[in-house]
């Protein structure tokens, strides 16, 4: 480097340090015109904004002044050490860049000065994150670096401590780097209440110095950066303290609005400005590779983007691929490097560990590395040396993101960043086309900072409690508050309350701080240290495993908890381009060794993507309408109706045409739009002639007319628009033929979802042609799309326009569609931006659900909303009417609360907040979610008072949500901005197919997730209703006695930390146990007792209370409640509700005796509201005098627990053959068991109702084998006689027919089967119409009222019955069809016949559609709770099994698994059933009735006359092998659950399997194991019994263990011993040899 003399220096360096500018002189020259403007107001001791782009040298115009004065400052004499410039980062990779810049750039100026000779006292810099070690922490406090490089986060931690404290108030400079990337979020309102932290520490004025090169506005993010001053301070001396008087450059960016002003009339501290005028180039392309057409192969997906992507990397050097997930990145990483043959790209994100970042970040700079392919880890200015080029794959999401990315190429000042947006899909064209643009104009997107999270401040007043040895004044600590930006509109009433629950005011929350409501007063508390300090940051704690190598312990990464749920050892994952296999899984960690060149599943984060910004989407919108006035001139011009859309477009002059709809003869639909609704009419409606619809947007709403809807002759659904709300037309309804609002490429049968054109290149109009080229062009001018892509997004559109029609920005479009199950999915399409349509999704659910009583799927994306509705109905058109501006908060606030999103808002408030406590291991996601539920449940009764639920609403609201934005989007349905038009389509458009894909896999994956009606169900599953289903006594009896003993000794104990030391102990005490006398307290804390009492009476902390002639003490701060007590719902929460935690359980006149106060009604108005807040229950336990006695739930749960933990421990496997003969027995297939009669087949129909088994088997094994002498005619009589139905339905994939029988009576177990088959496809609509309307009739009154032949319509009949839809009040008709014998052409029979029932047969008996009694059953008062159906099955299948696991419920249930599993395991918590492993050799975990287990451990039932045998049929619901259990391993035998296997038991050992009706015979043990004479008599008993079932004459045995059973030894003796005769090779015994 060579020395510049001072004469040859730039002016602007010269008020600089020589040694300084001399180094900066010859490292860069010239400075550039942001280094100048910026250097000169921060040496003037402003706060100073810089806004600059990538390269401009932003970096040093903020930290090069801020060295010198740190470097004149250590010069002085007698200068304080520490640390005198804060520079702070979002990132700790940005931290470390920084620093190692930082340090290369003074020891350079080290050399230089050694070189002239110019005294230099140095500079040291050192960097601290969470990564930064324990050494050199310490070392860091020993001798503090000049420079401190941090994260926000751990700044907040070094004003923890009082040496970090001392270390940092010689501070006079911070410097915030990427500021944009803070000021939007809750870090950067933590941050900025810790620069108002630190400015209050130091003596010296803090000047805040903001860089970044996205930050819009200006004035917005000047004012966070520099927060405001109270009004009473005087602007200081500017030449004693470098206070600038002016506030240049602050004009011309300020805005007129809520920005400047401050509610306590503070004043913003001035801030200088400085934007570089300096334009940095971006040079963008947008391209889409050629997918291969259909493919559906992943490979072939792959290789035409691997390809493109290696073409746009030609000629670079080094490259950057940006996506948008982790698990993206390492796919794409894959496939790049397998196309290539080697390892030219890594991948780079935050799952992979800090080491190896630095490493991929190193080899890219050296050039070893090619290409990194990265997600935002990469995106802030992390210097890895030259890029030459940097790829996008897919949308950048937003434009500042796409210019922090693309600035990463050419980043020398003076540089052009070249770069490629890739886009793998066409509908991902319209958005990336917006963004393209500008990206290259710099047009970025606003911030928004976050306002007043209560979270955020909670942290800050635990942690500054705990720094301070003296108490803090509540005033005080607000006045500070208000002086970041971030909350200067914080009220001190929530102040007030934050403090009270942090002060531990609520029982049920943790204290932290000490805090005295009545002075104000805040002091630190013992736990607040390390709460403060472990859950420092906003960002909650990861759930996620680490990974760490097997062999070094080095950490490798992350992976997310689900994936490792998933996950077993031994599996082989992807990540950070090498291949890991799982060695280990611990609780806390995951230990892999890197594998060979072998598959690897790339592993899956979960992560949902913020969305689209609903500004992008309005811009999306108007580029949409700008297509469709530029494309229409090719003769695809939009519907005169929608010409109002045309108005926002460039060159539309006039939108007044849009007054009068298309086809509509009275021009007076127009007039509804001089309302205050919006009357959209696309056509009169089928069938009317009038427009007439038009006068319902009288109201205050959008007027929408659908039409006729599906199967009515009527448009009066359009009447409902009266009222409040958006009346739509959508011309034609659906199923009629009429698609002329489509347009004409509506109607070309070649217009497809994927974007094709909608006819061929021969027949497209010449004006057509010029259209598109012209739009084309334009499209690569104005957007920078290449020729393909603009040519892919043009053909996008019209297929669009053909078949669904194109929403933009002034237009809604409402697409509808049946798919192949008969859903109805109906698609809102917008460009709104997924926030504003979860938003608008939200309220339209709720409407419709509070109407519809049950959940349906929805969905919200970028691109609209989708519903899937079994049924077409107005309800969900009035659902989206009902929702309008004037109503939606309301109806979002009673939404809320029952979301998902509420329970997860709250959880991520409660751990930021410290309520929840958090550590620095890791805590899986299913334990924070059961602390956060019962901190949840716990605060309900304090809704109003209790700060963090009403923050975890306003958050829900406000930042998950979208309601500004959604308000506005309603305000402009509703005053005519935005018109809805509707169509009707055969399959969904190009945008409407999103939807598609979403809708598959939630019903693939989410296996987990319960279906929405079931999730309303389940709500209401309580102790109440399983003791009406299971008995109150089978809960009593799952209370174990050493549990209440257990229990007992625990509310004796003084509570956690065992008897207090001291005063804060009592106090603490008396908080957790409530109102209790000295005597109370004395017991638990002993002699010092009164003096410690005192002593909190002398502070005001305790007072004493008279309660019927007893002296009790409280908390001082509580007694507000005690006053209001019984009145409040919140006083008897926490006063009666707090007691209940310290007893075993008590009476109505135990609660009397402990508040005397209380009148016996007023007592039982306390229970009542115990019992509907759910903190007490029934007590499980029964009193002595057998009065009616409650126990707190929490209590209650802690028994139960432990009693299901001992009956766990009980539970031991048992053979599967154990469980046959309990099931056997239980379902009346036992001998000893088996019944008879009418009244018997009626008893055996109740056990196995709803289970669907093969028709054939019923009447050949099932009944048979359960009732001695089973005929025909009683199952016939009972059918007939309305105590039985049947209900058929066809095996998917075969030809066989299932049937079930339900009894009339059991409305819970039928209903959900019946409203399973009314969603399946109907064979002959116009039949079952028929029955429908015309009800029940024979077989011949049909055939006459058809016109048909009674055989060709039986034919029908028995589609209609195997499709789910139709029964018969006999049986016969299944019967007799069974025993015909099929035709023997497959050619017989009429078109659409059913497979497997003949056409031959009888028709007596009446035939009805299922549908008659499933609408009955709906028009019957709701008596019962909708949950108690579910419930009911979980009871019928342990009755009928004994057992309940996963496999019995997929196979029997209507419901599955998912949903009983909830069930089982709150009965399992009731104690109703025990959960553990009773089958040996089952896979997955079995529930059993608690009274069963004593039962299991008897012997079987007795043995009847049968000797102890039992034969059951292989496919037997009783039979748990191929289901429950694994088949035994016999080699030869082929075990299945087919018609013609058995099984022969003998008590519980199983002997003979036999395969064919008696084909094949096995013994499952050597035969002189089980002995010749009871190897005969079973023989004996099981031929005869198959024999009797099958209704046959005889059985042929071909072999026996595999030989001829004629020509073996071991065989024919025990064949002929029963009688058997030889057969050829085989033998042959008849029925009448074995004797009755």
């Amino acid at each position: 480097m060579t020395a510049f003399d001072s004469k040859t220096l730039p002016p602007e360096l010269e008020a600089f340090h020589p040694a300084l500018a001399r180094w900066f002189a010859g490292a860069f020259g010239e400075p550039t015109p942001v280094q100048r403007e910026a250097w000169e107001a921060i040496r003037t001791g402003h706060h100073v904004l810089i806004a600059a782009p990538t390269g401009s040298g932003k970096t040093l115009a903020a930290l090069l002044p801020c060295l010198d004065h740190c470097v004149r400052a250590k010069s002085r004499p007698g200068a304080e050490p520490g640390v005198k410039v804060v520079y702070v980062t979002p990132l700790k990779a940005l931290n470390n860049d920084i620093h190692h810049h930082i340090v290369g750039f003074a020891e350079a100026i080290d050399r230089l000065a050694a070189e002239s000779g110019e005294p230099w006292p140095g500079l040291r810099a050192a960097v601290r994150t969470g990564d930064t070690t324990a050494a050199q922490r310490a070392a860091m406090l020993r001798r503090p670096p000049d420079v401190l490089v941090t994260t926000p986060e751990s700044l907040y931690i070094l004003l923890l401590s009082e040496k970090g404290r001392r270390m940092l108030r010689t501070a006079e400079h911070v410097i915030v780097d990427e500021i944009h990337d803070l000021a939007a979020d809750r870090r950067g309102a933590h941050l900025s209440l810790t620069l108002e932290r630190l400015a209050e520490l130091c003596p010296a004025r803090l000047r805040r110095i903001g860089v970044s090169a996205t930050q819009k506005p200006l004035a917005r993010v000047a004012r966070f950066l520099a927060g405001w001053e109270e009004p009473r301070e005087t602007l200081p001396d500017p030449d004693a303290r470098g206070e600038a008087a002016d506030v240049a450059g602050m004009a011309e960016d300020a805005e007129a609005d809520e920005a400047f002003e401050h509610p306590y009339g503070y004043r913003p501290r001035p801030v200088r400005i400085v934007e570089s005028r300096m334009e940095r180039r971006i040079e963008l392309t947008v391209t889409m590779p050629d997918q291969p057409a259909g493919s559906r192969k992943i490979e072939l997906v792959w290789k035409p983007i691997v390809e493109r992507l290696l073409k746009l990397m030609e000629g670079a050097r080094s490259v950057i691929v940006f996506v948008n997930s982790r698990r993206l990145a390492e796919r794409l990483t894959l496939h790049l490097n397998d196309h290539a043959g080697y390892e030219m790209s890594m991948s780079h994100h935050g799952s992979v560990s800090r080491e190896r970042r630095l490493e991929i970040e190193r080899r890219l700079k050296s050039g070893d590395l090619r290409v990194i392919v990265a997600t935002s880890s990469l995106e802030l200015g992390i210097d890895v040396g030259h890029v030459d080029l940097v790829i996008q794959l897919d949308s950048p999401l937003s434009a500042a993101g796409g210019i922090q990315r693309f600035g990463r190429a050419g980043h020398a000042v003076g540089g052009v960043s070249r770069g490629a947006i890739v886009a793998r899909a066409r509908d991902q064209l319209p958005e990336i086309a917006v963004l393209a643009k500008r990206i290259v104009e710099r047009d970025i997107e606003p911030i928004e900072p976050i306002r007043d999270p209560l979270d955020v401040l909670s942290q800050h007043v635990v942690a500054m409690a705990a720094a301070s040895s003296d108490p803090i004044d509540a005033d005080t600590l607000h006045r500070l508050i208000v002086r970041s930006d971030s909350f200067r509109s914080f009220p001190p009433e929530r102040l007030h309350a934050a403090l009270l629950v942090l002060g531990g005011h609520y029982p049920f929350a943790r204290p932290l701080i000490e805090y005295d409501g009545l002075t104000g007063r805040i002091a630190r508390r013992g736990s607040g240290a390390m709460a403060a300090l472990t859950g420092a940051g906003t960002i909650p704690s990861s759930s996620a495993y680490p990974v760490h190598h097997a062999e070094t312990r080095v950490r490798l990464g992350e992976l997310d908890e689900e994936y490792i749920e998933e996950s077993r050892v031994g599996d082989v994952f992807q990540l950070g381009t090498s291949s890991w296999r799982i060695q280990s899984i611990r609780q806390d960690r995951v230990y892999a060794v890197e594998t060979g060149n072998r598959y690897s599943e790339i592993p899956f984060w979960r992560n949902e993507g913020p969305g689209r910004s609903y500004e992008l989407g309005q811009a999306v919108g108007r580029l949409w309408a700008e297509l469709e006035r530029r494309l229409a001139a090719g003769g695809d011009a939009p519907d005169a109706g929608d010409a109002v859309d045309a108005g926002t477009a460039p060159g539309a002059e006039d939108a007044s045409d849009a007054e009068v709809a298309p086809g509509a003869e009275d021009a007076s639909v127009a007039g509804a739009a001089s309302g205050t609704g919006n009357a959209v009419d696309a056509g009169t409606a089928p069938g009317t002639e009038d427009a007439s619809v038009a006068g319902a947007a009288s109201g205050t709403g959008n007027a929408v007319d659908a039409g006729t809807a599906p199967g009515t002759e009527d448009a009066s659904v359009a009447g409902a628009a009266s009222g409040t709300g958006n009346a739509v037309d959508a011309g034609t309804a659906p199923g009629t033929e009429d698609v002329s609002d489509a347009g004409p490429d509506a109607r070309t049968p070649a217009a497809v979802a994927d974007g094709t054109a909608a006819c061929p290149a021969s027949s497209v109009p010449a004006g057509r042609k010029d259209a598109d080229a012209d739009t084309m062009d334009w499209l690569s001018r104005a957007f920078h799309l290449d020729g393909g892509s603009a040519a892919g997004l043009v053909a996008f559109f019209r297929a669009q326009q053909a078949q669904g029609g194109v929403p933009t920005d002034r237009r809604l479009i409402i697409e509808y569609y049946r798919d192949v199950t008969g859903r109805w999915h109906i698609a809102l399409l917008n460009h709104w931006g997924k926030r504003v349509n979860r938003t608008w999704l939200l309220a339209i659910r709720h409407v419709l659900e509070r109407t519809l009583g049950q959940q349906i799927y929805a969905h919200a994306r970028d691109g609209g909303i989708e519903l899937v509705l079994p049924e077409w109905g107005p309800a969900w058109l009035e659902a989206v009417r009902q929702v309008t501006s004037d109503n939606v908060e309301r109806l979002l606030t009673e939404a809320i609360p029952g979301s998902p999103l509420f329970g997860a808002s709250f959880r991520r408030i409660a751990e930021t907040s410290l309520l929840l406590q958090r550590s620095f291991r890791r805590t899986p996601m299913w334990q924070k979610r059961i602390r956060s539920e019962e901190l949840l449940r716990e605060a309900l009764p304090y809704a109003d008072r209790f700060p963090y639920l009403q923050e975890a609403m306003r958050r829900t609201l406000r930042e998950e949500l979208d309601l500004p934005n959604l308000l506005d989007a309603l305000r402009a349905l509703e005053n005519g901005e935005v018109r809805i038009v509707m169509r009707e389509t055969a399959h969904p458009s190009p945008l409407a197919a999103a939807f598609v894909s979403d809708y598959a896999m939630k019903q693939l994956y989410e296996g987990d997730q319960l279906s929405g009606d079931l999730q309303m169900q389940l709500i209401g599953i309580n102790r109440k209703l399983a003791g009406e289903l299971f008995g109150e006594d089978a809960l009593r009896r799952a209370v174990r006695p050493e549990a209440v003993e257990d229990e007992r000794r625990r509310l004796a104990e003084p509570g956690p930390g065992g008897p207090p030391a001291d005063a804060d102990g009592l106090y603490a005490l008396l908080k957790r146990r409530g109102d209790s006398s000295a005597a109370e307290l004395a017991g638990w804390a002993g002699v010092r007792t009164e003096e410690w009492l005192a002593a909190l009476e002398r502070d005001g902390r305790a007072v004493p209370l008279d309660f019927g002639g007893e002296t009790r003490w409280i908390c001082a701060d509580e007694l507000d409640m005690y006053r209001e007590f019984p009145e409040t719902p919140a006083s008897i929460a926490f006063v009666a509700g707090r007691w209940t935690e310290r007893v075993l359980s008590f009476t109505l006149e135990d609660l009397i005796s402990r508040y005397p106060r209380l009148s016996p009604v007023q007592a039982r108005a306390v229970v009542d509201e115990l019992l509907l807040r759910e903190r007490i229950e029934p007590s499980p336990i029964a009193g002595d005098d057998g009065a009616e006695s409650w126990m707190n739930s929490r209590t209650a749960a802690r028994i139960l627990r432990r009693s299901v933990r001992e009956a766990r421990r009980e539970a031991e496997p048992l053979e599967p053959e154990r469980w046959l003969l309990e099931a056997a027995a239980l379902q009346h297939a036992l001998p000893g068991t088996r019944l008879a009669g009418e009244s018997g087949l009626l008893a055996v129909i109740r056990r196995l109702q709803g289970l669907f088994l093969p028709l054939e088997l019923w009447e050949t094994a099932v009944f048979p084998s359960r009732l001695n002498g089973y005929r025909g005619e009683w199952l016939d009589a009972l059918c007939g006689g309305g105590e039985v139905f049947w209900i058929a339905r066809g095996d998917a994939g075969s030809d066989q027919v299932l049937v079930a029988f339900f009894l009339a009576e059991s409305r819970d177990l039928w209903l959900p089967a019946l409203r399973q088959s009314a969603g399946r496809p109907v064979s002959h609509p116009e039949l079952l119409d028929r029955l429908r309307d015309g009800g029940a009739a024979f077989l011949t009154k049909l055939a006459r009222e058809t016109d048909r032949l009674p055989s060709e319509l039986l034919s029908d009949l028995l589609d209609l019955a195997r499709d789910g839809h139709v029964s018969n009040d006999q049986f016969a008709p299944l019967r007799l069809a069974l025993s015909a014998k099929p035709p023997k052409s497959p050619q017989t029979g009429s078109a659409g016949a059913s497979r497997g029932l003949p056409r031959t047969g009888s028709g007596q008996g009446r035939w009805y559609a299922l549908s008659d009694l499933l609408r009955e059953a709906d028009a019957e008062p709701a008596n019962a709770p909708p949950e108690t159906a579910i419930m009911a099955w979980t009871r019928h299948l342990l009755d009928g099994f004994g057992i309940l696991a996963k496999e019995t419920a997929e196979h029997w249930s209507p419901f599955g698994w998912d949903a009983l599993l909830p069930v089982l395991r709150q009965l399992e918590e009731m104690g109703v059933v025990t959960r553990g492993p009773f089958v040996r050799d089952a896979q997955t975990m079995q529930f059993v009735p608690r009274d069963r287990i004593d039962a299991l451990r008897r012997p079987p039932v007795a043995a009847g006359d049968d000797g102890g045998v039992t034969v059951l049929a292989a496919s037997d619901p009783a039979n748990p092998f191929g289901m429950l259990a694994p088949w035994p391993g016999r080699p030869g035998a082929s075990f299945a659950r087919r018609s013609g296997n058995f099984l022969v038991l003998r008590g519980g050992d199983w002997l003979l399997w036999i395969e064919g009706y008696g084909k094949n015979v096995f013994t499952m043990r050597p035969p002189e194991a089980i002995g010749a004479e009871a190897l005969t008599d079973a023989m004996r008993r099981a031929f005869r019994a198959i024999m009797q079932m099958a209704r046959r004459s005889k059985i042929r045995i071909a072999c026996l263990n595999g030989e001829p059973a004629a020509e073996s030894a071991e065989a024919a003796p025990l064949l002929r011993a029963i009688g058997a005769e030889r057969d050829a090779r085989a033998m042959t015994v008849w029925l009448s040899s074995l004797g009755r």
